[in-house]
């Protein structure tokens, strides 16, 4: 994976990164390309369809200097990049190209740095980088990889996060399966950030990966004390499932300061260890 091929692939929206080229839309203005005809390679790029040519690092100059606009970004950047990700391959394939192309460009990771995860961890959780979005797998107690989110970078308006299309809705997220496990009690959020900033500060948690949709039954081999730690003006839902859970559920209530609204933005501000005592 060459600098130049990365760079050209984070400024063409829908382009997908191979192990020596990208393919892409064709980027001719006589040229109306509806599939990724245009394949670039590190020293040149040409077109399949209809002969488009020119050397990479030209292509990549007028990228960047906006003098050439390849594929409008308009609604197309709010859908969900799974679809486009597992036309022609496997969910597994998908999140181990991204965490090489996170691991080889660690920069992209700027985000994830922000929210105050240390690059021990993001490689811990195998966190892949595509296309503008943070690839999150989802790994169960028998560390197998059971279905994945994508979470929308800062370039990124519209949605936050994505799951692939089918994907069980009753699937839980841990930073740490073994500390769920020999734990007493766990900490579980609506949001994987979250549940990942309480793991930070040393205690066992899990995340629903569907946010407050989640049903009971997830948790019928959990059975130790859950304790629900929901975003603001999530108490309600969070409550609602805390009686469902039983003996097991319990709400942890938080007067979230002015700007906050989760455990991560605590975290980020070292005020997150207090909220959990």
């Amino acid at each position: 994976m060459t600098s130049i091929l990365y760079e050209i692939h984070e400024q063409l929206y829908g382009s997908k990164f191979y192990e020596r080229y990208v393919a892409a839309r064709c980027l001719s203005p006589d040229h109306e390309d509806k599939h990724p005809s245009m394949i670039i390679y590190p020293d040149k790029f040409y077109c399949q369809a209809c002969g488009f040519t020119g050397k990479t690092k030209d292509l990549l100059k007028q990228l960047q200097s906006h003098s050439l606009i390849p594929v409008k970004e308009t609604k197309q950047t709010v859908r969900n990049p799974f679809n486009r990700w597992l036309k022609g391959d496997e969910l597994l394939d998908v999140l181990k190209s991204a965490y090489r192309a996170l691991k080889s460009f660690p920069q992209q990771g700027k985000y994830l740095r922000d929210r105050k995860l240390s690059d021990e961890l993001i490689q811990k959780l195998k966190f892949g980088y595509s296309e503008g979005f943070y690839t999150i797998p989802i790994i169960d107690m028998n560390k197998d990889v059971t279905g994945a989110i994508a979470r929308a970078g800062s370039s990124i308006e519209g949605a936050r996060y994505f799951v692939p299309h089918g994907q069980d809705t009753n699937l839980l997220f841990s930073p740490d399966w073994e500390a769920v496990n020999e734990s007493k009690e766990v900490w579980l959020t609506f949001g994987v950030f979250d549940a990942i900033a309480i793991y930070q500060c040393g205690r066992p948690s899990m995340s629903t990966t569907s946010g407050k949709r989640i049903h009971p039954s997830a948790f019928q081999n959990i059975r130790k004390r859950i304790k629900i730690f929901p975003d603001k003006r999530e108490e309600i839902d969070a409550k609602r499932l805390a009686n469902k859970l039983g003996w097991r559920g319990e709400v942890i209530t938080c007067l979230f300061p002015t700007g906050m609204k989760d455990a991560s933005d605590l975290h980020q501000v070292g005020l997150l260890e207090r909220a959990l005592q």
